[in-house]
């Protein structure tokens, strides 16, 4: 086969937290081939990482298979361009979420069988490199528990101080009374003594 193109893993960073998803590029080095169709095997350690999606970023994008195999820890991506013009020089094929689901210093992600058409070649394109990508899954920070809000506490008093006064009920103090006078007649007396007053006087 007169082309020949490499594979690698390309990614913005090496090192992403547990449980955070982050995107793998599968770029292709096609040089002044025109790639038109690509089929790509991947594997990957079950028990440290998964794959949540594969998304096509070229004009290699008719999906003939897209299988991921979290059990095993394998994927296998096979897709075509339609149109027929091919793809040249480095370009992104695939973009890939992954995610770490353990804490680990290395994990790695490795091409294995790989298939590439290109335009004008009667065979498939030769593949030279294929270089895999490792990362390290740290803890992570975790969620952040914003604390709740105290309850406020009433800044006012116990209310206003009444300014007025209640008036006592006046005690009575007494006075002239009424005067009623009684006439007393003594038994067995006819007539009252001189020296006696003829009435009594009593105060109520």
């Amino acid at each position: 086969a007169a082309c020949g193109v490499n594979l690698k893993l390309d990614s913005t960073a090496n090192s992403y937290a547990k449980n955070s998803p982050f995107d793998v590029s599968l770029k292709i080095e096609a040089g002044t081939a025109k790639v038109t169709g690509v089929d790509v095997a991947l594997s990957f350690d079950k028990t440290k990482l998964k794959i949540n999606s594969i998304t096509w970023a070229s004009a290699i994008n008719t999906e003939v298979t897209k299988n991921i195999d979290n059990n095993n820890g394998t994927a296998r991506l096979v897709a075509v361009d339609v149109q027929g013009n091919g793809v040249s020089g480095t370009f992104t094929f695939a973009t890939i979420k992954f995610e770490g689901l353990v804490t680990t210093s290395s994990t790695a992600v490795n091409i294995g069988n790989t298939l590439v058409t290109a335009l004008g070649e009667e065979g498939a394109c030769g593949v030279g490199s294929k270089s895999g990508k490792s990362f390290t899954i740290t803890a992570g920070t975790g969620p952040t528990n914003t604390p709740r809000p105290p309850t406020p506490t009433p800044t006012g008093g116990a209310g206003p101080t009444p300014t007025g006064s209640i008036a006592p009920t006046p005690t009575p103090t007494g006075g002239a009374g009424k005067v009623v006078n009684f006439m007393v007649k003594l038994r067995g007396i006819n007539a009252m003594p001189a020296h006696l007053p003829p009435t009594v006087n009593f105060k109520i």
